[in-house]
């Protein structure tokens, strides 16, 4: 439950999110802070016993997609828990990549787990080609999720200017 790291990675409950360091934590409430859709989805995640949701450097995964980030969700255990592991670099992942990532997170929570997991096998099936990555549901979903984030968090800023 704690990357086998239970002083830093601590999750107390077993359904919070946990952030492997202070940077992804702190990039997560800097998006947080001007998207409400994102605080929502943060907040849910947190919240949600169905749900427990990790979120650890980069480096300690490859994606065959090479994309800066990845989430893996496993299906839901025999405690009808669903487990999503979000794989994003602090130091070079984009807030787009978060945001995205975020969505299927979102999508995982808000499917059950398996039906995401499901969708998620038959798209690669689907679409096994990684330049038809962004032609798959499930990151087409991922992206509606990002966009609506980037909408938010432009119009917050306008307001900010004002």
């Amino acid at each position: 439950m704690v990357a086998d790291d239970p002083e830093t990675f601590a999750d107390l409950d077993g359904h919070d999110v946990a952030f492997a360091d202070d940077r992804l934590a702190q990039q997560a409430d800097n998006i947080a802070k001007e998207s409400p859709s994102f605080a929502q989805e943060l907040d849910a995640a947190k919240k949600d016993s169905s749900i427990d949701v990790k979120v650890v450097e980069r480096g300690v995964r490859t994606n065959e997609q090479g994309s800066n980030g990845d989430t893996s969700v496993s299906i839901t255990d025999e405690n009808g828990v669903t487990h999503v592991v979000t794989y994003v670099d602090s130091y070079r992942t984009s807030d787009n990549t978060v945001e995205h990532e975020w969505g299927h997170e979102k999508d995982a929570r808000t499917e059950a787990g398996t039906k995401f997991v499901r969708d998620a096998i038959a798209d690669k099936k689907k679409y096994p080609d990684k330049s038809q990555h962004n032609g798959r549901p499930v990151e087409q979903s991922a992206n509606a999720f990002r966009d609506k984030v980037n909408e938010e968090r432009k119009g917050y800023r306008k307001e900010q200017k004002e």
